[in-house]
């Protein structure tokens, strides 16, 4: 037998079709964001994604739970997720989410089926940056890193940068949102405090300990590099 909230989205056309009808009930412009991909539209029965102003929200339908999945984003970061079978609920909170933009502690509180990531506390209080730097260098899995990330975090130009990690190379971005900037050094650990640095083109640099490393990253950055900024790579374009 087909679960309830299952049969009535389908019935009504698709997840986007019973969306885009509470919003507007709701009287609002946000809508769900179609796809010309026909490969994709099969996916609107039980997938979408609203976006608004740099923040967005992707919804799916879990047949097997018999309810909706949401996870809540802003500036290329996840910065909530939750569960629900009730669409009014589910809307109204994409609609407060998207337009009035609330620091993530209290929207879990209006909305008690929604929950914040660990990060979200971070970002809120725009301290992201300093969040990811020690977040890797707590992190067990980047023991071999922590020579170079404990002199780059008291770094004047490298401790602005917002660090993250692909497999076990440390890369830098100019800004704290996915998707990342890709034109700065990257850092290989290949033994206990000895690096090699490479260009994002994975061209190598040289090589050294800790100190040398942060020359050869320092010396190798963009022309006027500044601080990290919210968003993405289309927004450090843009800048």
């Amino acid at each position: 037998m087909m679960n309830r909230l299952l049969s009535k989205i389908l019935e009504s056309g698709g997840l986007y079709q019973v969306l885009d009808l509470e919003f507007k009930k709701l009287s609002t412009n946000i809508r769900v964001q179609r796809t010309d991909n026909t490969q994709l539209v099969i996916l609107e029965e039980k997938y979408a994604n609203v976006e608004f102003n740099n923040n967005n929200t992707e919804i799916q339908l879990i047949p097997e739970l018999d309810c909706l999945e949401v996870n809540y984003w802003r500036n290329g970061v996840w910065m909530a997720y939750g569960q629900t079978k009730n669409i009014k609920e589910l809307t109204t909170s994409i609609v407060d989410w998207l337009e009035l933009k609330p620091i993530t502690l209290d929207f879990t509180i209006e909305f008690n089926f929604v929950k914040s990531t660990e990060q979200a506390k971070y970002f809120d209080e725009d301290n992201e940056t300093m969040y990811a730097w020690k977040k890797i260098l707590n992190d067990s899995n980047f023991e071999q890193l922590k020579d170079f990330i404990s002199i780059a975090i008291k770094d004047d130009i490298l401790c602005y940068l917002f660090p993250f990690t692909s497999l076990n190379v440390l890369c830098l971005s100019r800004c704290t949102g996915y998707p990342y900037t890709s034109d700065t050094p990257i850092i290989i650990s290949l033994d206990n405090d000895f690096y090699e640095v490479r260009t994002s083109e994975n061209i190598i640099i040289g090589n050294g300990n800790s100190n040398e490393a942060i020359n050869l990253v320092k010396s190798n950055l963009p022309f006027g590099i500044k601080p990290a900024i919210k968003g993405t790579a289309e927004e450090v374009e843009q800048t």
